[in-house]
């Protein structure tokens, strides 16, 4: 057994792990995962990834059979900010692994566990760990999809990760990628979901999907824990109820010193009141927003010339900017450079370099706190409540629900190296309007409780009577009853019309309170949460350990949103990824990640791209922005109601200007401002959801990131942030001599470096040479320029901006990278080779890695012998005459020409080829094959073949029908895949199917990869 103390320390930097760290370790060898742990806020929820490589790791080293623990870990986290700094802490954890690695000390127990972790990959010379962050500068890197016998790290959001697992890639997957990532998600991952209360709707969401993987047999292990530092009181009954024992053990914590300090840091909730000025009439929202401001910054500046780091939470961007501009007002020239706004606004490639940022730094935990500074101030929205490695010596916030509560607490003196003060500042007329509002209710629901008692005790009263009358048998006794019946009976009249007057009266609100802004409920009952534990200096106790005795009243949480059920229906149609949603419409996977939410909450996405300046039709807008998936560090993503002011302001000032929607089902569609916002009445359904791609020369993006609340006079161009690692971008021009011009389009929109080619190929063939890429357009190119207007005709040019227009873009996608190899048409990861692979090398290449990888991760005998066979039959389709011609292999009469799986070619003639699709060929081929007649797993074989480049899934479109067959039998293969599809799906899962596709598809990229370098 490991030495896990020791291991731990070098993993984190932390001398000793907590008493809970060490339970769960063991519970994870122990092959137990908890669907929750409640964990107080400060003592590191993110150290559950070093816990799961040191358990993954000692795994490995016993090489127990079969592996309980899986091989990726799946860290979700809802605040966007977050996942960079969970992914910094990854990667320290993982060069802690590689640093032991490289220097061979047997007797360093951190050394034998890299060792194990490196054995378990295929690829021995890969990174230890495959990190990827779905949403940072990492976002799009893919390595962890490349070996799925690799142990990765997979950090992203709440909608990054949920749609994957529902087969939609939210983030630029494309359809033939979606089942591949869904599979290897849903299959030999550990889904740890941080701050879960957060995101109620996905963790029921993955409960389900944990349900429906375990219906069917598992091929590798899956498994769900969530973490929260503020489970309610309900939630954690449910757990008891479960039997399961507390990871959190106060007794045994606050024997370690760090855990002691911690739990019981100083800190006080202290409160400031205001109250609405209404002028005679109802105040606004933004007068009121414009008063909290001006409070907040009063509170603030008294800590002026102190050297501290003041951090200020409040509820909406509007007061993030209110607060901003009061500060600066009120500290005077030069106050702007230590002041430091962060919103869920910011574009993620802004918000990548907070960390870098010397205003952010000064947040941090270890800085040094006795240094000599100004006093700065970061002003943030819910974005820097959770997770957030800020250590902020004073705060002040606005009051919200309870659990946003004790998060913003949570990063004030987290280590409790001083005394702090939390400033908590109150609408008292509101909140005054709202008590009064709840006591009168409570009074109306009380005289209506009293009233139903009195008509049901009358009632009582009245049958007790009639009953009595019957039992009598003289006249006079009756009568006598009789009397007292009717004075009953008039009672109860009486009672009920007391009871209907009551009910229609209503409740009668407290007249001095009629124009005043009501504070939302839960806030209010979060208020007395606080107030109950008031000493006697009118301050709170917020330590993490009070804060967790204060009363649970699920009054103060916000009521989770309804989340449909997950049924099979819905999956089966996520799961049909190669048709795209118009030709099948399915229901948003939103709804299962966020729940059914009000208008407020639903959020539009922007992005600015300098080539989209460039667009001179509604086609080609679509296709520039379709040649690059929109990555997580391009986007800006602000509510639907923001979103609407933005688009009619850059509407107006550009109304002829083409903009590219995305719809949420993944759908493109290309249009001009003026017709976006034709119908005003419609525009906000349009944009909920959606992804705004802007040309990045109209400008709309401030400095720091922040999507601008009005557009600047003169427009400032927005730096357009595609990866320049990963991609290379050209314009290309047809002269009228029948030359063509190709210029580099730069990240601001200019285009350098124009030179004269003969041809279109030369372009493409230099252009390659100089970017080290494959231009993943060139098929587009060569349509384009075949169907373009006579060579005499002039450039056109856009009246407005007077920018000329070249006719197409060019796209080259780096060669080294990892997306290379995964590309959705394999047509690309065919070209561009230093030598040619034959179809027989390069299909033996892949029955033998598939083979590898499926032993490696403990499929079960008939599995790897099916996966193996797929593999040495999934390109014979690439035989075909048309095909090789389209690689620049055309077939000749010399006895040494062989038909190749991997050219040298650096563009593919889809003109020869004609959208064939090499897939259907190899499964035509496999149709014929005696030998599978009746093996056991030819479906599976067949299927795996087929979908192994995203179609099948379930069909193939006509046009990539096999040419050497008769249409009408063509036509029955392609209906034996669907059917197929579906059989396999009901006995497999669909995940599971999913992922032996998976692997197929990653064996078919290593081994191209490794050809391309030299290795094979």
């Amino acid at each position: 057994m490991i030495d896990f103390e020791e291991c731990f320390r070098q993993l984190t930097g932390d001398e000793k792990p907590f008493h809970w760290q060490k339970q769960l370790f063991g519970e994870l060898l122990d092959g137990r995962f908890r669907e929750s742990c409640d964990m107080p806020t400060g003592l590191g929820k993110t150290s559950v990834t070093a816990i799961w490589l040191l358990a993954l790791g000692q795994s490995l080293i016993d090489q127990r059979s079969p592996r309980r623990i899986p091989i990726r870990l799946v860290y979700v986290v809802d605040r966007r900010v977050i996942v960079d700094q969970s992914t910094e802490e990854a990667k320290r954890a993982i060069y802690a692994l590689e640093k032991a690695e490289s220097i061979d000390r047997s007797h360093n127990p951190l050394y034998v566990v890299a060792k194990a972790l490196r054995r378990a990959a295929l690829v021995m010379d890969g990174p230890l760990v495959a990190l990827s962050a779905l949403r940072g500068q990492m976002a799009e890197n893919r390595e962890w999809c490349l070996d799925p016998s690799r142990p990765a790290i997979i950090i992203g959001t709440v909608d990054m990760v949920g749609s994957r697992l529902l087969f939609s890639g939210y983030g630029g997957v494309g359809r033939s990628h979606r089942s591949l990532q869904a599979g290897l998600i849903g299959q030999d991952t550990l889904v740890v979901i941080d701050e879960a209360h957060l995101s109620p709707t996905f963790v029921g969401t993955v409960g389900d999907i944990k349900q429906a993987v375990h219906h069917f047999k598992l091929i590798c292990p899956f498994e769900v824990m969530s973490l929260s530092a503020t489970i309610p009181t309900e939630s954690r009954e449910a757990n008891n109820d479960l039997q399961e024992e507390p990871l959190f053990n106060p007794k045994q914590e606050l024997k370690n010193d760090e855990a002691r300090d911690r739990l019981n840091a100083k800190k006080y909730i202290e409160w400031v009141y205001f109250d609405q000025l209404t002028k005679d009439k109802k105040a606004t929202r933004k007068e009121i927003e414009e008063q909290m401001a001006t409070a907040i910054v009063e509170r603030a500046a008294q800590y002026e010339g102190q050297s501290l780091s003041i951090v200020m939470f409040v509820s909406t961007v509007g007061l993030v900017n209110y607060v901003a501009e009061r500060i600066i007002e009120k500290l005077g020239d030069g106050s702007a450079e230590r002041i430091l706004k962060m919103t869920g606004e910011m574009r993620g490639f802004e918000r990548d370099q907070l960390t870098e940022n010397d205003k952010f730094r000064v947040f941090m935990p270890y800085r040094v706190r006795n240094a000599s500074r100004p006093t700065h101030y970061l002003i943030a929205t819910s974005c820097a409540e959770v997770g957030v490695n800020l250590d902020a010596d004073h705060g002040i916030c606005d009051l919200t629900s309870l659990d946003r509560m004790i998060q913003r607490i949570g990063r004030i003196n987290r280590f409790g190296k001083t005394t702090a003060t939390i400033t908590v500042v109150v609408d008292r007329s509101a909140m005054n309007a709202t008590e009064s509002d709840i006591e009168r209710e409570k009074s109306y629901l009380q005289q209506l409780q009293d009233s139903d008692k009195q008509v049901e005790n009358v009632e009582k009263r009245v049958k007790d009577l009639k009953e009595e009358i019957r039992a009598l048998k003289e006249k006079d006794e009756k009568a006598a009853l009789k009397k007292n019946i009717k004075t009953a009976e008039a009672e109860l009249k009486s009672a009920k019309d007391s009871r209907k007057k009551i009910e229609k009266e209503g409740v009668k609100y407290d007249e001095q309170f009629e124009d005043v802004d009501r504070i939302d409920r839960t806030i209010y009952y979060t208020w007395l949460a606080l107030k109950s534990r008031e000493n006697g200096e009118g301050k709170t106790n917020a330590s993490p350990l009070a804060l967790r005795e204060l009363p649970r009243d699920l009054k103060a949480w916000p009521s989770p949103p309804v989340r449909p059920p997950l049924d099979s229906a819905r999956l089966d149609d996520w799961s049909m990824t190669s048709l795209c949603q118009a030709e099948f419409r399915r229901p948003l996977v939103t709804y299962w990640l966020r729940g059914v939410t009000a208008d407020e909450t639903v959020q539009t996405t922007f992005c600015w791209r300098a080539d989209l300046n460039y667009a001179a039709s509604l086609d080609q807008a679509e296709g520039i922005v379709r040649a690059i998936p929109v990555a997580p560090r391009e986007r800006a993503v602000l509510t639907t109601f923001r979103a609407k002011d933005v688009v009619e302001e850059l509407a107006t000032r550009w109304p002829d200007k083409l903009v590219v929607m995305i719809d949420p089902g993944g759908e493109y569609e290309a249009i001009a401002f003026r017709d976006l916002i034709e119908d005003r009445n419609t525009l906000f359904g349009r944009l909920a959801y959606a992804t705004v791609v802007i040309p990045n020369k109209l400008g709309g993006l401030s400095g720091d990131g922040n999507v601008l609340n009005k557009l600047l006079k003169t427009s400032t161009a927005v730096p357009d942030v595609v990866d320049e690692g990963e991609w290379t971008r050209y314009a290309v021009r047809k002269l009228g001599d029948g030359d063509y011009e190709c210029g580099k389009l730069k990240s601001d929109g200019d285009i350098t470096d124009w030179a004269i080619y003969a041809n279109l190929k030369e372009v493409i063939r230099r252009c390659a040479e100089e970017s080290g890429g494959i231009c993943i357009n060139s098929k587009e190119l060569q349509k384009a320029f075949a169907n373009s207007a006579s060579e005499s005709e002039e450039p056109e040019v856009h009246e407005e901006s007077q920018l000329e227009v070249p006719r197409l873009i060019a796209y080259f996608l780096n060669q080294q990278s990892s997306q290379h190899y995964l590309r959705e048409a394999d047509d690309m990861a065919s070209l561009g080779m230093e030598r040619g692979r034959t179809v027989d090398e390069h299909d033996a290449d892949v029955e033998r890695y598939v083979t590898a990888i499926a032993r490696k991760i403990g499929l079960d005998e008939q599995l790897i012998e099916a996966v193996g066979i797929a593999g040495r039959r999934h390109d014979r389709g690439k035989k075909r005459d048309w095909w090789q011609a389209a690689i620049g292999n055309p077939k000749t009469d010399n006895k040494d020409w062989q038909p190749l799986a991997k050219s040298t070619h650096k563009s593919f003639d889809n003109n020869v080829n004609r959208n064939y699709r090499h897939e259907f060929g190899s499964l035509v081929e496999t149709e014929a094959d005696v030998e599978l007649k009746e093996h056991p797993h030819r479906d599976l074989i067949m299927h795996l073949i087929s979908a192994h480049h995203g179609y099948a899934r379930p069909h193939f479109p006509s046009e990539a029908f096999d040419r050497a067959q008769p249409t009408a039998v063509s036509r029955k293969i392609a209906e034996e895949v669907m059917q197929r599809f579906a059989n396999l799906q009901r006995k497999y899962g669909w995940w599971q199917l999913a992922y032996l596709e998976a692997v197929l598809k990653a064996a078919d990229a290593l081994a191209s990869r490794d050809f391309d370098r030299g290795r094979l």
